[in-house]
């Protein structure tokens, strides 16, 4: 076997990736219909920071574990360019902008995390067709 020859990141990995940022983005997306609704069922939790929080480092830390990996095989950027765009709009969004501007650029902030891990699975996918 070629030492060069480098194991794809498990597609499960950027799929599981890519549904968790779209989450987040139907979240942040649905959040002003929720108020009224979650919060009688006893689901306020769902409503709170601390939740989005969650949703945003665990989608990160999936595309950085999976991008890494990817990059191992693929040696192409373009994954990490779209990560860091996307997590600037989330940033720019939730910190500079006012509120009429949050949800959408939050929204398609993680949309472009989703994009991120689609884009890699697709650059690993190509990169094995092209291994043998």
């Amino acid at each position: 076997m070629d030492e060069n020859y480098h194991v794809a990141p498990r597609p499960w990995v950027d799929s599981m990736g890519a549904w968790i940022s779209l989450g987040c983005a139907l979240h942040c997306a649905a959040i002003p219909l929720w108020f009224g609704v979650l919060t009688p069922l006893g689901l306020g939790f769902l409503i709170h920071d601390q939740f989005e929080k969650i949703f945003l480092t665990v989608s990160v830390a999936l595309a950085l574990a999976s991008l890494s990996w990817g990059y191992r095989l693929h040696r192409r950027w373009s994954g990490f360019l779209i990560l860091a765009s996307g997590l600037s709009l989330i940033v720019i969004g939730r910190n500079l902008v006012t509120d009429e501007y949050e949800v959408l650029l939050v929204v398609v902030g993680a949309v472009f995390l989703a994009g991120a891990h689609i884009l890699n699975r697709y650059l690993c996918h190509r990169c094995q067709e092209c291994s043998h």
